[in-house]
């Protein structure tokens, strides 16, 4: 048999009480681990894949030397790296989230290489030498593409989830 203590059983009952009727409220409460969906940077993210598929579209269709080289196409450079630039201000000046940020400097990245292996191309002899390859143009746009898909994924199931 237990002993009894005056006013424990009481306290303890009330307590127990408060406890259940707050048990509710707290699993409605929940803990968010990541950032908001955020319809802007998913518009952003949407123009630049927009930019980049003319871009790929422009370098299959004009893949003779003089209209393929880099220095022909330096205005869109500018452009999509000021586009990612705005974009990764955008997300970095969101709360918790860091991981849009790693994709967005995933796509910057990807579009440095781009432009390096442009440019390099240029520097090859005159001629159709100077063109990115086909080949060489689905690795580099078929990545870009990948990493964008990411970024756009993981909005689309911020805005299902949270």
């Amino acid at each position: 048999m237990r002993a009894s203590h005056p006013g424990r059983s009481g306290s303890y009952f009330a307590a127990r009480a408060l406890l259940l009727a707050l048990l509710p409220l707290a699993a409605s409460c929940s803990v968010s681990l990541i950032a908001p969906y955020d319809s802007r940077s998913e518009e952003m993210v949407t123009q630049i894949q927009s930019e980049l598929s003319a871009f790929h579209q422009e370098l299959i269709y004009d893949n003779k030397a003089p209209d393929c080289v880099y220095s022909k196409h330096v205005g869109f450079y500018r452009t999509i790296h000021a586009d990612i630039a705005n974009l990764r201000v955008r997300v970095s000046a969101i709360a918790k989230n860091a991981q849009t940020g790693d994709q967005v400097e995933a796509l910057e990245a990807g579009v440095d290489d781009l432009e390096q292996i442009h440019r390099n191309r240029e520097r090859q002899p005159p001629g159709d030498t100077q063109c990115m390859g086909i080949k060489a143009m689905e690795n580099s746009f078929g990545g870009l593409e990948g990493i964008i898909r990411a970024i756009l994924q993981l909005e689309m199931v911020k805005q299902r989830t949270l």
